[in-house]
């Protein structure tokens, strides 16, 4: 297919773990599994955010971040079948 409009699409997976201290050891559980689908990788700092956010009152702890990149597109009648008219920001008016 050729596609007349393309987008780079980043799926980011979070290994998060929940840190416990048990009679003066430092134990870790893992917790599920973050996914995030955007167009931009998340950053180190923005997944132990969302880690936090999606697990109030534990202390959490990011093991790693695995980013995969897929290009996706579509053809310009598709785009035309699928897509709405928008009015730009003052700040992209021509």
């Amino acid at each position: 297919m050729k596609a007349d409009f393309t987008r780079t699409i980043v799926t980011t997976k979070v290994e998060v773990a929940e840190i416990t201290v048990v009679n003066g050891t430092v134990a870790t559980a893992p917790l599920k599994e973050i996914v995030k689908v955007d167009t931009k990788k998340l950053s180190e700092e923005s997944a132990l955010k969302e880690a936090k956010k999606l697990n109030p009152g534990k202390n959490v702890v990011v093991l790693g971040i695995d980013s995969k990149e897929e290009v996706r597109g579509m053809t310009f009648e598709t785009f035309m079948e699928h897509s709405v008219p928008v009015v730009r920001p003052a700040s992209q008016q021509k």
